[in-house]
Formats: structure tokens, sequence, C-alpha cells
């Protein structure tokens, strides 16, 4: 038996067993971490699968959103659109325009009906281009051979003409302007022949290259980009828009008392008509202003639009009559005025078109047969006609059935304010009735205004309107840039009176150049 001294032996069976059984509770830990570990992946995986689906519902919403905001914004963009008709509408409302829908097309031929036949019907002379006077040059067409078999041909002695309308064509021309140095036998000075006055000082582009420029641009209504492609390409003569434009400028300035002229001449008529537009100035609104009659066109180009410009353009006292629209402009300026039919006869359709029933329908017909008979009465100056459209006019302004709808009881209430302005042409066979000649001389101007988009600063403004005032007035006397413009030159380098914008005769009768320096 051992003592309590002595050490236990180990048993290596036992202690096996200890170290089986320690490896068994390592495995098992391992597994349970293994298991532990799966665990932990699968649900990584289910939070990866889950968030895949949160994304996936995340894109489709975010592309639902994207979907609706286009709509949104494309309904935007139509009640943006409806919102500038309806305010574009409510100002032609206030100043008695109609805002004109697309044209309609013509119909063509019924089925089975025949279309017609361009040209004239048989039986009637045929039209063509007139022959010409004259030839200003000949070229003869001969034949060298036979041109069947190759022989040798001889003339017969039978000719036929025929005349050809060509343009010769335009090129760039550098013309050496030599300057010679005399001595006076008498006093003994020296003197230097001078260039012809029209150019000026140190000229480098000729009158007649500036001319075209100025045609091209308001008589043509070429962009400057044209007229630079149209100087380049035709006439092989360089030269750029900035340049163009300063030769616009510098020559409005030049030529500044035939504005001036058109001034005093609107300001000493009787009768004048003015009407407005928008213009753009440096991305701004401004008011394309003008005041005419047969013989001349004066524009204008302010930022206002307040009866100021009216005072600025004729004059606080000028006494004449205007013809205009109903804009309070011209009201607030105190002028004598004759208020514009073809507005009010315009809002009285468009009462009738937009609300159409019996009250609108009889009053825009008798509105028409009143201005009717007031031409009528204005031709015949027949104070029974005259006192009868007053009563026909009193009578639709008073008549109480149509006053239950709104557009013809505004129209009524505008007739009842302005009777006085709208009937003031039957007293003067001279005075229009509607404001169509000054919406007609405007008609060139914003034509123009689609090409040349706006103007740049006040003295391109200006200079618009200076050369917009001097070719349509030219045009109205019969004439073109190419009678005055030279003329104007040389009175402006010779410090001279400047040649009459309204004398077409003596225009005419002025040399077209000075001619050469003397030798």
């Amino acid at each position: 038996m051992p003592t309590l001294k002595q050490p236990l032996r180990s048993d290596p069976l036992a202690e096996a067993l200890r170290q089986v059984e320690a490896v068994q509770r390592e495995l098992e830990e391992a597994q349970r971490e293994l298991e532990r570990s799966q665990r932990e992946i699968e649900g990584s995986q289910r939070k990866i699968e889950r968030t895949k689906r949160e994304r996936e519902a995340t894109e489709r919403e975010l592309e639902e959103t994207q979907r609706k905001l286009a709509e949104a914004r494309k309904k935007l963009r139509e009640m943006q659109g409806k919102l500038k008709t309806a305010l574009r509408e409510l100002e032609e409302w206030r100043r008695g325009h109609r805002c004109r829908g697309k044209r309609r097309k013509r119909a063509g031929p019924a089925p089975g009906e025949t279309p017609k036949k361009p040209g004239r019907k048989e039986g009637h002379p045929g039209a063509g281009r007139p022959k010409p006077d004259k030839a200003d040059r000949t070229e003869h067409c001969t034949l060298a051979d036979c041109p069947d078999c190759h022989d040798e041909v001889e003339r017969t002695g039978r000719a036929r003409e025929t005349l050809v309308e060509e343009v010769i064509p335009a090129r760039r021309e550098v013309v050496a302007y030599w300057e010679y140095e005399y001595v006076c036998a008498g006093c003994g000075k020296v003197h230097w022949s001078r260039l012809p006055v029209e150019l000026g000082p140190a000229p480098k582009v000729g009158v007649e290259a500036q001319r075209m420029m100025v045609s091209l641009r308001f008589e043509y209504r070429l962009s400057l980009g044209l007229i630079v492609q149209f100087f380049q390409r035709e006439l092989e003569f360089k030269i750029s828009k900035g340049g163009v434009s300063q030769i616009l400028t510098r020559n409005a300035k030049r030529t500044k008392p035939a504005y001036q002229e058109i001034q005093q001449r609107a300001q000493e008529q009787a009768i004048v008509h003015m009407d407005e537009t928008g213009h753009r100035e440096s991305g701004l609104t401004f008011w394309l202003w003008i005041v005419c009659d047969p013989s001349f066109s004066l524009f204008h180009i302010d930022a206002s639009r307040g009866h100021k410009v009216v005072w600025m353009l004729l004059g606080i006292a000028w006494a004449g009559i205007v013809v205009c629209d109903f804009m309070g402009a011209y009201h607030a300026a105190r002028l004598c005025l004759q208020l514009c039919w073809a507005h009010l006869l315009r809002d009285a359709r468009k009462a009738a078109e937009l609300a159409p029933s019996a009250a609108t329908r009889e009053f825009n017909e008798t509105l028409k047969g009143i201005y009717r008979a007031g031409l009528e009465a204005q031709a015949t100056q027949d104070p029974e006609a005259r006192n009868a459209v007053w009563g026909a006019l009193g009578e639709i302004v008073g008549n109480q059935d149509l006053r239950s709808v709104p557009d013809v009881r505004r129209l009524q209430d505008r007739i009842d304010a302005h009777v006085v302005e709208l009937l003031r042409f039957l007293d003067n066979p001279a005075l229009e009735a509607t404001n169509n000649r000054a919406e007609r001389d405007q008609r060139f101007a914003v034509l123009l205004r689609a090409v040349a988009l706006c103007t740049r600063s006040a003295v391109g403004s200006e200079t618009y309107a200076h050369w917009l005032s001097v070719t349509q007035t030219l045009a109205k006397q019969g004439l073109s840039v190419s009678d005055w413009f030279r003329p104007a030159l040389a009175a402006y380098h010779g410090q001279k009176p400047p040649p009459s914008i309204f004398n077409k005769l003596k225009l005419r009768s002025l040399p077209v150049s000075t001619g050469p320096p003397g030798n």
C-alpha cells in the first residue's frame, strides 16, 4: 500500500481519456462556433436579400417619382403656356386687339372633282415676261460642223434672235484716289486736290458699299450675319458683323438731321396714327413706338409705355388728332383722339365666338351695321345720317337686355366712356376710323424683329429706330436709299444743309457721284 507521502502514479489510459474528452469539448465548442457563424452568415444573407428587395423597391419608387415629376413638368409647361396665352389675350382685350388663331387651310377640290389647272383659261391671251427693248451685249452662236455627219457647214444668211435678261456679277473694286499738290500762280499758296466729298476724311469703305449695307439690313431685312455672308461670297468683300454695325451706327449719326426732319413733319401734321409693339434691348422689355401718316413713318424705342413718350414725339402743345387704340397712355396725354373701330369690332366678334348667344350675335351684327353706316355718313357728310349713327350707337349702349352678358356689358361701358373719340371721324372726311395704317407700317418692323431679335445698347436702339424711320419714309416718298444716301453723306462731310427727305424731285436731280478729283 502506498503511503500518503508517496505521489500517485498517473494512469496513462485515464490521461488519454481526459485528453480525448478535452478534444471532444473543443470540437463541440468549435461545432457550436461554426453553427453560430453559419447562423450569422444566414442572417447576413437574409439582410442582404432584404436590402436588395428594399433597393429594388426604392428604385421602382424612384422611377415612379421621376415619371410623375416628368408628367408634372409637362403639365407645368402646358399651364405656363396657357397662362402666357391668357395674359396676352387679357392685354389684347384691354387694348382692343384680338388674338388670332392659325389661318384655316383653303379647302381642296371635292371628291371626284377635277382640280383647277394653273394658268389662264383657253381662249384668253397668254401672259409672259415682256420682251426687252434693246440688247446691251451680243453673243454669236456658231456651228462648226454638222451635228449628224460632222461634215463642213456653210451659213445660209438666215438668223434668229433670242433676248435673255442676265445680271452683271458684282465684285469688290479697289479704287485708288490720287491727290495732287498745286501752287497758285497769283498768291503762291500751295493747295492739294481733295477726295470726293461724300467719302469724308480717311475713308476705307466706299459709299456704295455702305449704302448696300443699309439697304440689305433695313430694306431687305437681312441679319448682320447674312449681310457678312453676302459680301464675302457674292462680292469677295471681307467684313465682320461688328464692322457692319459700326458703319450703320456712324452713318445714322451723320444723317441724324433726316430723323429730326421726319419728327418735325410729324409735329406739323393735323392727323397722325400711333401704335407701339414690344422690343428687346439687352434682354429687357422696351417698346417700339411709331407715328405715321401716308407721307412718313417715325419710329422710336423707349423703356416707357406711358404718355410722356407721346409728348416727347409730338410735343406737349401739339393740337392735332391721334388715331390710336384704346391704350390708356393716349388718354393720359390729353390729346384729341380717334379710337380704332377695328379693335372694337374685333372684340365684339370675339365675344360672339367665345360666348355664342343671341345677345352677343345681336351686339356684333348691330355694331358692324353702325360702323358701315358711319363710313357712309362720313363720305356724304349728311347731317341726318351722322345724327342717325349717334342715335344708333346710343341705343346699343343703353340696351339693358344685352347687359346680361359680361363681355357685352364691358364693351357697352367702353363705348359709353369713349363715344366722342369713336365718332369723331364722322365730321372729318380725311380722318380714318381705324388704326390699320399704323399697324401696316409697323408690320415691317415686326418682321425685322424676327430677324434682328433685339438691340444690345441704347445706341443700337437709336440706330435701329433711325434707319427704320428713314427707309420707310423714303419708300413712302417713292424713293430708295440709293436716291438719298450719297447726297446726305456729301452734305454732312461738306458741312452743308442736308437734302430734304421729302423733296423727291430734287433728290432725283442730284448727281449720283461727284466724280474723281481734278488733275
